[in-house]
């Protein structure tokens, strides 16, 4: 059963009982209240037909100077100066009947003398209230029966019970409709974002629930906004990462494929061929640079993995020792290309990993020489930053596209693959730079223009 249908069904109930409930309460207490006052007239009644026939009886005795009790109470109902409106039954003390009405039949037996009593009694002509009182008069005792007809109370009970009825039937009607349309109303913010829940499901991540109440059902909406714009940029984030896992394999399998391919054929050279000496230490030099080759991309993707397996430990070092270590490791390569290495470092003490950031540094050093023509020049620079230190290497070289600059740090990217194969590259040095500063607690940026050069700005928290 639907939440509406319940809402629906149970606001109802409700109603019908709290209407139901009050009406009986209502009713019942009207009731009562108009029994009370019919039987408190009863007595009033009975009451005072006794006072009037004892006194009469006593004011006839007295005038005819009579003695005989019964016959004077006799004269008195004989005259019929009681309340014709009563139906009566008036005994003797020997219980003879000395008048009546209708031929009244007593219910009630006598109390004590002067004591009223009431009974109501249903017959077959309808609800009568009968009260009897004993009266003594001289030495003689008389028991007098009044009726009183209340039919007329029970009916209009009835005919209230009718109404009352029908007005719970109307109340429920008009409450069905009420409620029905309040329900819709209330609900539609949760049917709403039912909706869009199966709309995400069915995988439209950028659907959103368009509800503005403001109550607790539109507080309900808004975070279920922001735990899809949460969910969405989650799921984001996921297909990034496993388009970059597939992108990774591919290019790994490819970086992989093209050395080995390389020492297979000439390997197959020198082992089905006759070659001259010039040849066999061709093949063979080719066979050790493709070898190189592969070693230092397995490395590399080593300390990839070793930085993502576990924390480094950190070191007091000094940033311009380890920047000239990194430069010293690099001037060979660079004098063979006859460029100009630079190096102006401001001494700090950095908490860092002095073998990690000599691979950052060393790594950025030979990407600039790699960038750069032959007789170029390349500078290493370094200052303290508050808190951080920042390294930048710059170098006046080919430069790089806007659209290229986003993807530089993604493993096995290269700008130009021909030409970074040629240098023996592989597209993980500057991925394994990125993670470095990111061990670090820092960041790595990229400023470049086609034709004018790069600079790379490594941020390096740990500054003592």
């Amino acid at each position: 059963m639907k939440l509406t249908v319940k809402l629906i069904f149970t606001t109802l109930l409700i109603v019908a009982l709290a209407v139901s409930i009050c009406s009986c309460v209502l009713l019942s207490a009207s009731f009562q209240a108009e029994l009370q006052v019919q039987y408190d007239a009863a007595i009033q009644e009975s009451n005072l037909f006794c006072v009037s026939m004892g006194n009469m009886a006593l004011q006839a005795m007295a005038d005819s100077f009579q003695t005989d009790t019964h016959d004077a109470v006799s004269q008195f109902l004989r005259r019929g100066i009681h309340s014709k409106s009563n139906t009566y039954l008036v005994l003797d003390s020997a219980g003879r009947v000395m008048a009546t009405s209708n031929h009244c039949v007593p219910q009630l037996e006598p109390g004590e003398e002067g004591q009223i009593l009431a009974q109501i009694f249903q017959d077959d002509n309808g609800y009568t209230i009968e009260t009897v009182q004993q009266l003594a008069v001289e030495d003689e005792v008389f028991t007098v029966h009044l009726f009183r007809d209340v039919t007329e109370v029970f009916l209009a009970k009835r005919h209230n019970l009718r109404i009352s009825f029908f007005a719970t039937l109307g109340a429920l009607a008009v409450s069905t409709v009420v409620i029905v349309a309040m329900s819709l109303y209330f609900i539609s913010p949760i049917r709403k974002l039912s909706s869009t829940t199966r709309l995400m499901a069915q995988g439209q991540y950028a659907r959103r629930a368009q509800v503005y109440a403001q109550d607790e059902l539109g507080d309900l909406a808004q975070d279920f906004n922001r735990m899809a714009d949460t969910v969405e940029h989650q799921i984001f984030q996921l297909e990034d990462t496993a388009r970059r896992q597939r992108d990774f394999t591919a290019s790994f399998a490819h970086e992989i494929k093209t050395p080995l391919t390389s020492v297979i054929g000439y390997a197959d050279t020198l082992r089905s061929r006759q070659l001259t000496r010039e040849q066999q230490l061709r093949a063979a030099d080719y066979i050790f640079s493709e070898g190189k080759r592969m070693e230092a991309m397995s490395l590399a993707l080593l300390d990839l993995f070793a930085l993502d397996k576990a924390a480094p430990q950190f070191h007091r070092i000094s940033t311009r020792q380890i920047a000239q270590q990194a430069a010293q490791s690099c001037r060979y390569a660079m004098a063979a290309q006859n460029m100009d290495l630079t190096v102006d470092v401001e001494d700090a003490p950095l908490l860092a990993e002095p073998s990690l950031l000599h691979t950052l540094l060393l790594n950025l050093l030979d990407n600039a020489r790699k960038a750069s023509a032959p007789g170029g020049a390349v500078s290493l620079s370094g200052q303290r930053q508050g808190q951080c230190y920042l390294f930048t290497v710059v170098d006046h070289g080919r430069g790089i596209p806007p659209e290229a600059i986003a993807h530089l740090t993604e493993p096995f990217y290269m700008v130009d693959k021909s030409r970074a194969r040629a240098e023996g590259g592989a597209g993980l040095g500057l991925a394994l730079c990125k993670r470095i500063v990111q061990v670090h607690g820092g960041k790595l940026c990229f400023e470049s223009a086609v034709g004018q050069g790069t600079t790379v700005t490594a941020e390096i928290g740990g500054v003592l």
